[in-house]
């Protein structure tokens, strides 16, 4: 009960703490209040965050603050991507497509990243939002990794090297094919265990096996 009660009176204090600090430029950086607060866990984030009734990335005082940036890009001749990333503000790729459609900028667009939707998003419906996501993408990012109810599976299932794990990446390359997508495709190899010249070379071999059957 006393735990629950200094848990309750954490999170008012902490909600306070965002509430009364100001933003210059105008961005809800959360970041810098739970790093006040030196022993936030993500899930009190969590916790603050809905109730303060926030979803995580519609968050007031981000008005415009994309055009802001990609306007910026385009006067010195950069393009930005939107990179997906678990358990950060911005997770899914369909929050990132949301954003580029609202911001309306042609030098802005998304990651679709394999291992970051099989950890955040529905499995279910990795190909739908694959293929929707399509004409905002500027790059994508593949590996070997595990089917199934992936939510749940630890990152060493998830980011594996290209060509191991159950799930399908050759199917996911014909649907970018047969949709006309035609940026870069990136390997992620992030935390992998072992010889980098032996996982890279399995990863290298996978990708001109796909390459031929996708002929």
């Amino acid at each position: 009960m006393r735990a629950s009660v200094l848990s309750l009176l954490f999170l008012l204090f902490l909600s306070q703490l965002i509430n009364s600090q100001s933003f210059d430029p105008p961005l809800f950086c959360f970041e810098d209040a739970f790093l006040l607060s030196k022993n936030c866990t993500f899930e009190e984030q969590v916790k603050l965050l809905k109730n303060l009734e926030y979803d995580g990335i519609e968050l007031e005082g981000l008005d415009n603050y994309e055009e802001k940036l990609a306007d910026f890009a385009r006067a010195n001749n950069v393009n930005l991507a939107l990179y997906p990333h678990s358990r950060f503000w911005l997770e899914k790729v369909g929050d990132s497509v949301r954003l580029i459609q609202k911001a309306d900028r042609d030098n802005l667009g998304a990651v679709f990243r394999l291992c970051h939707f099989l950890k955040t998003d529905t499995r279910d419906s990795l190909e739908l939002k694959l293929v929707k996501s399509i004409p905002c993408l500027s790059a994508v990012s593949i590996n070997g990794a595990d089917d199934g109810n992936t939510r749940d599976m630890e990152w060493t299932r998830l980011i594996q090297p290209l060509g191991e794990g159950s799930f399908d990446v050759l199917n996911m390359l014909r649907l970018l094919k047969i949709n006309n997508y035609k940026g870069p495709v990136g390997l992620q190899c992030y935390d992998i265990k072992g010889d980098p010249a032996l996982f890279l070379k399995t990863s290298i071999t996978a990708w001109a096996r796909y390459l031929k059957e996708m002929q």
